[in-house]
């Protein structure tokens, strides 16, 4: 009997104890479960997390920090937080910023985290350079300028054979005049009567020579001082700037004896009494055509000249500028392969960060951020390049914080389109405080699944705000 009662006894005991530890779990577990009061709120980071502005100075509110924590008292929290952050830390310096939750014996409720930006910047940062972007703005200018120049050159060559044609016609009509005119000498008995008939006549028969050869000559100019299809090439360039100004100067010398001689048998035709009043008015007509024309073909030749000119010469400043170009783009593509490279990095230390917390707070919930276009100001080309870039930042964020029980919180379509309003200094890449608040509204959409309202009776709206 005894011995069944101290059995009993110690059956009793047993029970008792098993009830005493389910019940601390319970409790325990009522403690993790139930929504709490007093939150402790730390924040680490970048200067995201930190609160710079756009301006270079510091929101007044912390950032995002700040929103968050007036939304916590507002929903009936007693907040204890801190924020860590500090402007241009890169992951391995966001990772050394875990070792403040120390500092907090009762613990983290909520950790922030925004972390990688700092990682990529030093491999872009050069593409932002002042210096770098306005060699590469310069170098497209000038192989804009020579575009131009091509198309001046194309317009000056194609008005050159108009010139020239109109020249050859006019010589033409005048060698027509002049042949007819010699006819007429010939065919009449009266001319044969004057004095130095004989001689009036060949020099006439002279000119008209003289006219079909600047007719020809005129022709080889045509055809030496035209561009070959139409077209405008490295090597037109080089063979039109070496061979093209002795042409042109030779064909100027030419036409300039052409208006010499055209001015010294227009006056010995106008000696010769074997026409009309008409016939004279129209040689008069003719000569000043064709010596018009003479003129302008004479102009067209210094045109032509200076176009070679110009056109060698930012030919030569095109080819240097894509030399800039093409060391540009190198620079660029290895900028962003070395941004790539790195994170791998960034996975590597998100992950540390997120397992070093939970280690000295098991209990933490984690937010992390993800970035928006921070660039998005830059040429269509460059935008592409840091757009896809920053996808996959984001991708490896969203990524390694899912992996590792924490909460992913995006930012980049929210910015998406207001950029005037959120990030309105084209020159850097921080936020206003309307981005502020609206980076904070990502987190405590989030955070309101976990921490949502508490009534306020009996919930005092207090804060112990940490840095």
């Amino acid at each position: 009997m005894q011995k069944r009662l101290k059995q009993s006894k110690t059956a009793f005991i047993i029970l008792v104890v098993v009830i005493i530890i389910m019940t601390s779990t319970a409790f325990a577990t009522s403690k993790v479960d139930q929504t709490k009061n007093e939150l402790t709120y730390i924040a680490i980071g970048d200067s995201i997390t930190e609160g710079l502005l756009e301006n270079g100075t510091f929101s007044e509110t912390g950032g995002y920090y700040g929103h968050i924590v007036n939304a916590l008292i507002v929903n009936g929290y007693t907040i204890d937080s801190a924020n860590y952050a500090k402007a241009g830390a890169t992951s391995a310096e966001v990772l050394a910023q875990v070792e403040h939750l120390t500092n907090h014996p009762n613990g983290a409720d909520i950790l922030t985290v925004s972390v990688g930006a700092n990682d990529i910047v030093p491999y872009l940062k050069p593409l932002s350079n002042k210096e770098f972007k306005q060699n590469i703005a310069d170098a497209r200018e000038t192989i804009q300028q020579f575009q131009d120049n091509v198309e001046l050159a194309k317009d000056a060559f194609d008005h050159s054979d108009e010139t020239f044609e109109q020249l050859v016609t006019d010589l033409v009509k005048l060698q027509d005049f002049v042949e007819e005119t010699i006819i007429q000498a010939e065919d009449d008995p009266a001319f044969a009567l004057q004095a130095d008939a004989n001689k009036a006549l060949k020099r006439l028969k002279l000119f008209s020579i003289s006219i079909g050869n600047n007719v020809n000559t005129i022709e080889e100019i045509m055809k030496k001082a035209s561009l070959p299809d139409g077209e405008v090439n490295e090597a037109m360039i080089v063979k039109l700037h070496a061979e093209l100004p002795s042409i042109l100067q030779a064909a100027y010398k030419e036409i300039a004896q052409m208006k010499d001689e055209h001015i010294k048998f227009s006056n010995m035709l106008h000696g010769l009494p074997l026409t009309s009043d008409d016939t004279f008015a129209q040689a008069n007509i003719m000569f000043i055509n064709t010596y018009g024309s003479l003129t302008n073909g004479h102009k067209q030749l210094v045109t032509l000249n200076d176009t070679i000119d110009l056109l060698n010469q930012s030919f030569e400043q095109a080819a240097k500028a894509e030399t800039v170009i093409d060391n540009g783009k190198q620079t660029i593509e290895d900028a962003f392969e070395n941004a790539y490279d790195v994170l791998g990095t960034t996975g590597d230390n998100l992950e540390t960060i997120m397992k070093q917390a939970s280690t000295i707070n098991p209990n933490v919930d984690i937010y992390v951020l993800g970035y928006y276009n921070t660039l998005p100001y830059l040429s269509e080309g460059f935008q592409e390049k840091v757009v896809a870039l920053l996808q996959t930042l984001n991708q490896t964020i969203e990524t390694t914080a899912i992996a590792n029980g924490a909460t992913y919180v995006p930012s980049y379509d929210a910015f998406d389109g207001r950029y005037n309003e959120l990030l309105p200094n084209q020159h850097d890449i921080h936020p206003s405080e309307s981005g502020y608040q609206v980076i904070a509204k990502q987190f405590i959409t989030v955070l309101q699944n976990k921490y949502p309202p508490i009534p306020k009776e009996g919930h005092p709206e207090t804060s112990r705000h940490g840095k």
